[in-house]
């Protein structure tokens, strides 16, 4: 379950703006279903998954991103992300947290990014 500090107690859950939206990669199942159980789904929270790193750079920079070079990165800056946030499990097989985080920068990325261990 999840628990809130006691300063919270009685008040409104927070209210997200319009269209945000949360990525979030993990490559273990049950750790991406607790945590959409625990914190996603309670706290309202508009989430996507993708089980790896490689999947993260796909779904936000397209096909074959994950094999672009750091100046082909560079380059593929869109025009727009459809991610507020990127939540990255640090140790994910195929590319990990890390690196992954590395390149979503080199492309431009300005959202916030978490790591989680």
């Amino acid at each position: 379950a999840l628990v809130l500090p006691s300063s919270m107690a009685g008040r409104e859950p927070h209210v997200f703006p319009p269209g945000f939206r949360c990525l979030y990669a993990e490559d273990e199942d049950f750790l991406r279903m607790a945590l959409g159980a625990t914190v996603f789904h309670p706290l309202n929270v508009p989430y996507d998954e993708c089980e790896d790193g490689a999947q993260v750079l796909e779904r936000l920079l397209g096909e074959g991103a994950a094999h672009l070079s750091d100046e082909d990165l560079r380059a593929t800056r869109p025009h727009s992300w459809p991610y507020h946030v990127v939540i990255l499990d640090n140790q994910m097989t195929t590319l990990d947290g890390k690196e992954t985080a590395r390149r979503l920068r080199l492309a431009g990325f300005k959202g916030d990014i978490l790591g989680l261990t």
